[in-house]
């Protein structure tokens, strides 16, 4: 049976640099955890039309999403300690718990 593969998105302001470094951080850090992740990167004006169509377990970000309105459920994570490295180890550890508990 092949293992699950949860997917992410990564947003940040531009959908570009720190979405992308956090997508990386992800990705390799949740394989080392034995978590198969795709982690899509997107704007923050990209997350309501990529919630309905990707339908992701997690949205991390570094920017308020104060403008998005249809999360529901999904939990959402500051991504801001995958960028600096302060509660980085805890923040994996969350997701990775949170993910295979879906």
């Amino acid at each position: 049976m092949s293992e699950k593969t949860y997917t992410i998105l990564s947003a940040c302001g531009s959908g570009v640099a720190t979405s992308s470094h956090i997508a990386a951080s992800l990705t390799s850090s949740l394989k080392e955890m034995g978590v198969s992740v795709n982690v899509r990167t997107c704007s923050l004006g990209e997350i309501d039309g990529l919630v309905e169509s990707m339908h992701p377990s997690i949205v991390v970000a570094t920017a308020s999403l104060e403008t998005v309105h249809n999360l529901g459920e999904i939990k959402v994570m500051n991504g801001i300690p995958l960028l600096t490295g302060v509660g980085r180890q805890e923040m994996l550890n969350e997701i990775a718990e949170y993910l295979k508990s879906q």
